[in-house]
């Protein structure tokens, strides 16, 4: 059986076809190397209906036909990533917590199996009763409940408990800080394209990309909104109730209303909607927008002109017809930039100024309107099989205390929505109950440069991982400036000189990371020494600049013009010292004053090579 074989014996479930999908040569290689040890082993690989997770170990029947299910690890994570070994194998102990799937842990795995019997309990796994291992196509998909017969086994039945607890992805809270340059918007558009974006050509059947669609552009409409689209698809007059059982308004009810509630609400709303001269409904007072009537069997339709106001509609439903055969990307994150008048209100919910409708009064009005937060939220506990992201760009920048508010407690991941130590709060304007969802990642992103890591605030400091990124200049295989030369100019050498100079005059917070650098590999041999001088003209020394206050001296220092004595013209920054007998005239009195220097630019150094191997080469 060769690798492609042996993959098709799992991919029968589409989820587990998604990881395998993902995964790249080398991880498919190992993944079939250890399906391979399992199965020689005569043990059994299995599915269970807990997304991407497979089992390994003994499936079978008592003398009385009774299912007894015997685990002894399961893989699990992106690219079957992690592993958990619940049963003590030989000489590797039980546990519980998922670890890193690994060549050397396989070999490990290897090593003990091939001293079956005397590393498991023969009698616990069956291994008295010889057979060859099942595929997981063999069994299919079964979820059998593990009778505690030891100890031993209730270990393994309490892991299998935990195992269904964290049925959903997952979740994690982190932020990526570095100085500017390093990469982090590279690093998180990467980690978005790959984990919170759904390409529709690869969603296979119909439902499924109706589906995506419907909760991403079309559950958070109004009810008149969902009406219109739903009797636009229907294409007939309808009943409310036939209405509500419409995917369209399934979808806007599922956020906040129970059955009777939405059944009233989109009524009311209908009525409000209704011409004025209809015969069967009889409210007094109606919207200007006119776009529904109701007929003597209570059947609801869109009268005639309705689409003059519902333009965006009619497009939206179109859409919506193409999304089958749609190539479109879904994004499940929502991308909001952190300032110092940003606020709960438009993170979370406050209230908005509205014009109102009545032709009679046009004054200003007030709703309580949801935040870009509290959105992503209800999107997420609509759709529980996908991972959601909050990205917060410049998070360090915002009034972390006064944007977050109650949620600094509720994004926690052991007080998420679905945990048993989830704590709900009252919203203060809406007065919902509202928790987070743990299909909801929070990424944010922060300049050191801008302001320390230090005075971020506290409380959020201990709900994050932070992840460093720092400025690459090393010399290993796919490094970023790994070869990458202008002519004679070393450019990997000369950023790390640079990098080491600032760190030792200020601090590793502000050094000038890689990706200044990277757009050279695009540029034509010919004219990168032309691009390299504007990317130190307009970026680099506006930024050094910046960091020393204008200290023209540390500057010089780090570029190392100070060095740069035979020749000036090298020098990016020369010093020029001030002729105070030209300036103010002879008998000035200011002799005491004549060491003082001035500093300018010098743009001939731009264009000269050796001004730049003369930053790293003493």
């Amino acid at each position: 059986m060769n690798d492609e074989e042996l993959l098709a014996k799992f991919t029968t479930w589409e989820s587990i076809r998604a990881v395998v999908s993902n995964m790249s040569p080398e991880q498919k290689q190992r993944f079939c190397n250890f399906a391979r040890i399992i199965h020689d082993a005569n043990l059994d690989w299995w599915h269970v209906d807990m997304g991407s997770e497979i089992r390994f170990g003994r499936k079978n029947r008592d003398s009385k036909g009774k299912k007894h299910t015997s685990t002894l690890g399961q893989l699990k994570g992106a690219q079957f990533g992690k592993i958990i070994i619940p049963y003590k194998l030989g000489n590797i102990p039980a546990n519980t917590a998922a670890i890193n799937f690994t060549d050397q842990l396989i070999s490990q795995i290897q090593d003990q199996l091939n001293q079956i019997p005397s590393v498991l309990d023969s009698s616990k796994f069956n291994l008295e009763t010889p057979r060859s291992g099942y595929w997981p196509n063999d069994i299919g998909l079964t979820n059998i409940e593990i009778q505690p017969e030891d100890n031993e086994t209730k270990l393994e039945n309490d892991t299998n408990l935990n195992m269904k607890e964290t049925k959903v992805p997952t979740t994690s809270n982190k932020i990526f800080y570095g100085p500017p340059g390093t990469g982090k918007t590279y690093t998180l558009s990467k980690l978005l394209t790959e984990k919170y974006t759904t390409d529709l050509s690869k969603v296979e059947t119909e439902e499924e990309k109706e589906s995506i669609f419907i909760n991403e552009q079309i559950a958070t409409l109004k009810w008149w909104q969902g009406a219109v689209l739903a009797l636009l698809d229907l294409g007939k007059p309808t009943s409310l109730d036939e209405l509500l059982e419409h995917p369209f308004l399934k979808s806007i009810a599922s956020t906040s209303y129970k059955a009777k509630e939405a059944r009233v609400a989109l009524g009311n709303m209908l009525a409000h909607f209704t011409v004025l001269d209809s015969k069967f409904v009889q409210r007094k007072k109606r919207s200007e927008i006119q776009l529904f009537d109701k007929d003597e069997n209570s059947n609801w339709s869109l009268v005639e002109g309705w689409e003059e106001d519902c333009g965006d509609l009619i497009n939206l439903y179109n859409e919506y017809l193409n999304s089958i055969s749609s190539n479109n990307k879904i994004q499940f994150y929502s991308f909001v930039t952190f300032h110092q008048s940003y606020g709960y209100e438009e993170f979370v919910e406050g209230l908005r100024p509205i014009l109102s409708n009545d032709s009679d009064n046009k004054s200003i009005q007030y709703e309580i309107k949801p935040g870009v937060f509290k959105i992503l939220c209800d999107r997420a506990r609509r759709d529980p099989s996908h991972q959601y992201a909050m990205v917060i760009d410049e998070i360090n920048r915002g009034n972390i205390s006064k944007i977050f508010g109650e949620l600094i407690t509720l994004i926690e991941i052991d007080k998420r929505e679905g945990v048993e130590t989830s704590v709900p709060i009252t919203l203060p304007y809406s007065g919902e109950q509202f928790s987070v969802p743990s299909n909801v990642d929070i990424i944010g992103t922060m300049n050191t440069a801008d302001r320390s890591l230090a005075l971020l605030d506290t409380a959020l400091r201990r709900r994050f991982e932070f992840i460093p990124l720092y400025p690459d200049t090393s010399d290993e295989e796919n490094a970023p400036l790994k070869n990458l030369k202008v002519g004679d100019i070393d450019i990997r050498l000369m950023l790390e000189k640079i990098n080491l100079r600032i760190e030792a005059l200020f601090d590793r917070d502000h050094c000038i990371g890689h990706a200044y650098f990277t757009s050279l590999k695009e540029v034509e041999d010919n004219k990168k020494l032309e691009a390299l001088g504007r990317i130190f003209q307009n970026k680099i020394i506006p930024l050094l600049e910046e960091y020393f206050f204008e200290d023209w001296n540390k500057i010089r220092l780090v570029l190392a013009d100070n060095r740069k004595t035979e020749n000036v013209q090298l020098q990016f920054i020369k010093e020029v010292p001030y002729n105070f007998n030209n300036l103010f005239g002879n008998d000035n009195g200011l002799d005491d004053y004549s060491e003082k220097k001035n500093y300018k630019v010098n743009p001939v150094a731009f264009a000269q090579a050796q001004a730049y191997i003369g930053i790293y080469q003493q």
